[in-house]
């Protein structure tokens, strides 16, 4: 790196000059220019944070098969995923029958998922953390098409219909895919589809419960020690949030430590900590 003296001393001298053109009026240019910053700053700040990230390479490179899907892509981020264009045959045929289960024309339907999903575009972008880089009409049929793909399966493996040893073996990669954090929809897009499906002739059945079925099919926690915790009342940012939320370490204990900034030692010893006494000091 190279240190020119003269360029530095030139760039001082403009600054100054500048410096010494603003006037009064001026003042309310540079207002004006931040109430525009603060506010497209409030209108992301509406959004929702991202939710949906990219598995680091780093993690990646030891076992790629542990992240990417192996039969379904949902979302954007697999989408051209040549492996997997298959699917996109398997998923028309589910969304086709969840249609025919609904009395309604098969147009109505899927105007009112446009409808819902349309209206939550800029939202659905902010959910990933990468840009996506598809038009918004391509991105919400992205998203009607995968969530009615989701809820034809979820309900399917739920209600057990044609089950078989190749249907079994088939679903369970399904919904290990159905796990994958790259492989995810905002969970407010399952939530609004399923009004618009699944609601309309299955009043007995909730969207929780359904993925809740085949969360307990996967069952990644074989052990003992894990417990199910489950809540209707939470906010999930996708269907692996969900299944984070399902199991909770069955030792873990709520300490009601209290407010200040270091537990007491009453705190502390209602804990499991054990104390001992100090050597005095020499």
């Amino acid at each position: 790196m190279f240190s020119n003296s003269s360029t530095l001393h030139e760039l001082k001298l403009n600054i100054q000059a500048e410096d010494k053109d603003l006037k009064l009026g001026d003042v309310d240019t540079t207002v004006e220019g931040l109430a525009e910053c603060l506010k497209k700053e409030e209108n992301q700040t509406k959004l929702l944070s991202p939710s949906i990230y990219r598995v680091p390479n780093t993690l990646k490179v030891h076992n790629l098969s542990s992240f990417n899907p192996r039969m379904v892509s949902i979302g954007p981020l697999h989408r051209d995923d040549l492996n997997l264009q298959a699917s996109e045959g398997e998923k028309a045929a589910h969304v086709l029958n969840l249609l025919r289960r609904l009395g309604s024309t098969q147009k109505e339907t899927l105007q009112a998922c446009a409808r819902k999903v349309n209206a939550s575009i800029d939202k659905i972008r902010s959910c990933y953390a990468e840009t996506i880089i598809v038009s918004g009409n391509e991105l919400a049929k992205m998203m009607v098409m995968d969530a009615c793909f989701i809820l034809e399966f979820l309900y399917r493996v739920t209600k057990e219909e044609n089950p078989n040893l190749e249907n079994e073996m088939f679903n369970q990669f399904r919904m290990y895919d159905l796990m994958l954090l790259e492989n995810q929809i905002p969970f407010f897009v399952l939530e609004d589809i399923f009004e618009c499906t699944i609601s309309k002739f299955d009043q007995g059945v909730s969207l929780i419960n359904l993925i809740h079925t085949v969360i307990k099919h996967v069952n990644p926690f074989k052990e003992q020690k894990f417990k199910r915790t489950f809540s209707t009342n939470t906010t999930h940012h996708h269907i692996l949030s969900l299944l984070h939320e399902c199991y909770q370490y069955e030792g873990a204990m709520s300490l009601g430590f209290s407010n200040s900034r270091f537990p007491t030692a009453v705190e502390l010893d209602r804990a499991g900590v054990n104390f001992k006494r100090a050597r005095d000091a020499e």
